[in-house]
């Protein structure tokens, strides 16, 4: 039997088929990995860029061919046989086009498990090698490396880096004879870095030297070669007496991610050697800001950290910060730009997270005193500061009477305006007599910018004053009135608005009619029907929709005689009203006017069809699909998608065949999408890779409405596309549907994805997928740093009953996990969640004490300040203690 692994796959590179030598290689068999996608399977070749290979094959019929010497393997999986050296087979690949005539139609790759071969000959090479460096050659390529000439140096360096592990030994000791000399220790770290796996020991050793020098090149190495059993040598040397020593081997604990070293660094953060305590911050900085977030405030008091600490607050702070920020206004003044955008920022988070803006709004001002307040006020005048906008949105959410005087000045500005008044808005008590004041003597934009705003605060105030604009020449003042008073829905201003029926302007009647809509005026069916009479055909034309709009009763005879009108757009608006009056003549009106030579009333036919409860509108529905307008095709697509009738998706199916009209195709897959039939999925399919953009995104989407397994496979395909917005689409289509088979794909697309928002886009769709294996599968991706803030959101928003998964996440090995839960359970707010709060106070890591701790702030209760009071007294840890004394002076 030939060790040779053969597969093949088709254009999608799925694996067609799979032998058994590869059945063999893997361990998997091929009726499991057989119509898989080959890159889901082995996520590898395309992180090592190999999928380019398979792309190349198909693409251009080109044969690749992967060398065991620079490729090492395709799929990496141990020797068939073992060898000694040989961690994983080292393979020898063949890719090639599988032809159909001359037609590809996929790939054909085999393996050849090369690695006995291999190691044979770098074995004779190294033994051919060494005979050749043994002898003077050694000698001479140690000794360049103490040569002047950097050349001669960088020769030496790659001569030994391909040399045998056993010439360390020799470099090590040239280090420890020679290492006073710089270029003597900069080459030999080098030579080490080529042979990483053979010198972690040596290292090891090199820590522990009674020579600091020797110890500070160690600590610095290991961190380079991130070896992650190296973490706790690292950590004991923090106590080592030497400064420079402990800051690389905390530099090199923040490479390697050492989250066993936190509470040590924390405590190193803390100490008054700036020099140390800056390397601990960054190495933690490494680790997640969160981390950070816990004890940054006990270095409030040393200036040289107010920066970071308001970085850190602006980027993850939270309700706890506040107090914090609030207190370096006065003691940092210098910073008071950025203490603002700090504060806005934490505000902005609560609100689009949790929309608990208020409550930041209201812990700000209970913080904020009157020097305080003076401080950011004074700062308004600094007008060239380009964080002042964050000063003037915090003020304006905060400020009292006096400091809106100094915002309003902004007001004439255009790049502050719309900012400022939307804050004025959310200052619920006394935004109308604010924005009402500086509407007096406002400018044109300014004007305009209140006008839209204040109907979404119903007072009284507010009503009289946007009456008094109904009688505005200007028509884009008086439309922003009227859509205002829409909002509000006041019987106050009914008559006033009635008269604007007859406006020579449609954009002012359309608004008029929406705030007589939304009004309801027990007098209005009497005044409509006298207004159907009137011989103004704006007046008319206006009257008719809203007959049409509330289907009045008393209207219906005088609706049905207007359809003969002679003007087509009296006809022709009356038609697409008619449907919803319950008449027997109804029908037979829009039949006729589906034959109408005029394709506008066609159109009106169509749309009122969909208010008729007659069983011949479906026929008449998919006969007007053959229309030759486009939009009377279009709005009977949308009728049918409306009524969702039982057969509508055969007609819509059959119109794509031959449709070529862009917006008509579009409607057609969203109403085979919203419709939902499985029998939809194929037609749909063949649209997700059309030239048009926009057609293949509306197709992907539609997938995404039909919950049946066909729809998912090629979506999954699509999250490999080169187009970001059909990746994007397609995870929203997955997310839809719900599929828990998908869990895994959009785990690894959130792994792999390099743009935050498709990231963030995927770990979205798993938070709702409201499933046990959704909610595993966040609580394993907050151990990633990117995807951390992400997959905690997600969490939060988890129903109350699948807490139990929650409490078995907080006995995980990882600190970070735990972590993430409680900051998930902090955010759900509710008292199964207290609980597990509660009972991480008895965790075995200081941190997660500390942040519970935190956490009790916002959601203690009384069993929580049992544990806290008793923390407080006989923890073992000092900083857990002192957060506990805090928590608790903060409560008495």
């Amino acid at each position: 039997m030939t060790s040779l692994g053969i597969f093949t796959t088709d254009k999608n590179f799925r694996i067609q088929t799979w032998n058994s030598i590869m059945e063999i290689f893997t361990g998997i068999p091929e009726s499991e990995i057989s119509g898989k996608l080959l890159f889901d399977v082995f996520p590898e070749i395309r992180e090592r860029n190999l999928d380019k290979k398979f792309i190349n094959v198909i693409e251009n019929g080109q044969v690749e061919f992967l060398s065991s010497v620079f490729h090492k393997y395709l799929i990496r999986v141990k020797p068939l046989l073992p060898v000694s050296g040989a961690e994983f087979m080292l393979q020898s690949v063949s890719i090639a086009p599988l032809f159909d005539g001359s037609k590809i139609i996929g790939t054909i790759s085999t393996i050849k498990d090369v690695t006995a071969q291999r190691i044979k000959e770098d074995s004779l090479r190294e033994i051919d090698y060494r005979e050749k460096i043994d002898t003077d050659e050694q000698e001479k390529l140690l000794s360049d490396m103490d040569n002047q000439d950097w050349r001669i140096r960088k020769k030496a360096v790659e001569s030994l880096q391909k040399s045998t592990p056993d010439i360390i030994e020799e470099i090590l000791i040239k280090i420890k004879n020679s290492h006073k000399n710089l270029n003597v220790l900069n080459s030999a770290l080098q030579v080490l870095l080529g042979h990483t796996d053979k010198v972690i020991q040596s290292l090891h050793d090199l820590i522990k030297s009674n020579d600091k020098d020797l110890r500070i090149y160690a600590a610095q190495t290991l961190g380079e070669v991130k070896d992650p059993e190296s973490i706790s040598i690292l950590i004991k040397t923090l106590d080592d007496p030497d400064q420079n020593v402990v800051y690389h081997a905390i530099e090199s604990l923040g490479k390697l991610k050492a989250y066993e070293a936190i509470d040590k660094l924390i405590e190193i953060a803390l100490r008054d050697d700036f020099f140390t305590s800056f390397a601990a911050i960054d190495a933690l900085k490494n680790m997640g800001e969160k981390v950070l977030l816990l004890h940054v405030h006990k270095l409030i008091k040393r200036d040289v950290f107010h920066p970071l600490i308001i970085e850190i607050f602006r980027d993850v702070g939270d309700d706890s910060s506040i107090p914090y920020l609030i207190e370096l206004i006065e003691n940092s003044s210098q910073n008071i730009f950025d203490i603002a955008e700090a504060l806005v920022k934490i505000y902005q988070r609560y609100e689009e997270y949790y929309k608990e803006g208020n409550y930041i709004i209201l812990t700000i001002k209970r913080h904020l005193n009157d020097n305080s307040l003076k401080l950011l006020r004074d700062c308004l005048s600094n007008r060239t500061n380009p964080k002042i906008i964050f000063l003037i949105q915090l003020l304006t959410l905060i400020g009292d009477d006096d400091t809106l005087k100094n915002i309003f000045q902004f007001l004439r500005n255009n790049e502050f305006r719309k900012i400022i008044i939307q804050n004025i808005i959310k200052r619920k008590d006394d935004a109308s007599k604010l924005l009402l004041e500086q509407l007096k003597d406002a400018d044109f934009e300014l004007k305009l910018e209140i006008l839209k705003v204040i109907g979404n605060l119903y007072t009284t105030d507010v009503i009289q004053t946007l009456s008094k604009y109904l009688d505005e020449e200007d028509e884009e003042i008086l439309i922003t009135a009227l859509n205002s008073l829409a909002k509000i829905g006041s019987r106050d201003t009914y008559h006033k608005i009635i008269k604007l029926l007859s406006h020579p302007s449609n954009i002012v009647r359309r608004a008029a009619i929406s705030a007589l809509n939304s009004i309801g005026h027990p007098e209005m069916s009497k005044d409509i029907y006298k207004l159907l009479h009137s011989e103004n055909l704006y007046e008319l034309d206006s009257a008719i929709r809203i007959a049409g709009y509330f289907g009045y009763s008393n209207c219906i005879e005088r609706m049905i005689e207007l359809c003969s009108h002679p003007d087509d757009g009296i006809r022709s608006i009356v038609i697409e009203n008619i449907g919803i009056f319950e008449s027997e003549k109804v029908i037979s009106i829009l039949e006729r006017a589906l034959k109408d030579d005029n394709p506008k009333i066609r159109m009106a036919a169509v749309k009122s069809l969909v208010f008729v409860p007659d069983k011949k509108v479906y026929q008449l529905l998919s006969n007007a699909l053959k229309d030759e307008n486009f939009w009377v095709r279009l709005n009977a697509i949308r009728a049918i998608q409306f009524l969702r009738f039982t057969d509508g998706y055969k007609s819509i199916i059959k119109l794509l065949e031959t449709e070529t009209n862009v917006p008509v195709i579009r409607s057609a897959l969203v109403a085979l999408g919203e419709i939902g039939r499985p029998e939809s999925v194929p037609t749909i399919i063949k649209f997700i890779d059309d030239e048009n953009s926009d057609i293949s995104l509306t197709a992907i989407e539609s997938l995404g409405k039909i919950r049946h397994p066909d729809a998912v496979q090629p979506l999954i395909e699509l999250l490999h596309s080169s187009d970001s917005k059909k990746r994007l689409k397609s995870i929203e289509a997955l997310k839809n549907l719900k599929f828990d088979s998908t869990i895994e794909i959009i785990k690894l697309f959130a792994l792999t994805e390099t743009q935050p928002e498709l990231k963030k886009e995927a770990i979205d769709a798993l938070s709702e997928f409201g499933s046990e294996a959704a909610i595993k599968t966040l609580i394993e991706l907050t151990k990633n740093h990117n995807l951390r803030e992400f997959a905690i959101n997600g969490l939060s928003k988890q129903n109350v009953k699948w807490l139990y998964i929650f409490e078995k996440a907080l006995n995980e090995e990882s600190i970070f996990v735990r972590l993430a839960i409680l900051e998930a359970l902090t955010l759900m707010k509710n008292e199964e969640a207290t609980r597990l709060i509660t009972q991480s106070l008895d965790d075995d890591s200081p941190l997660v004490r500390i942040y519970a701790i935190n956490s009790c702030k916002r959601l203690g209760t009384k069993e929580a300040i049992k544990k806290i009071t008793y923390i407080a007294k006989n923890d073992n840890n000092e900083l857990v203690k002192n957060t506990a004394l805090e928590y608790l002076s903060t409560i008495l």
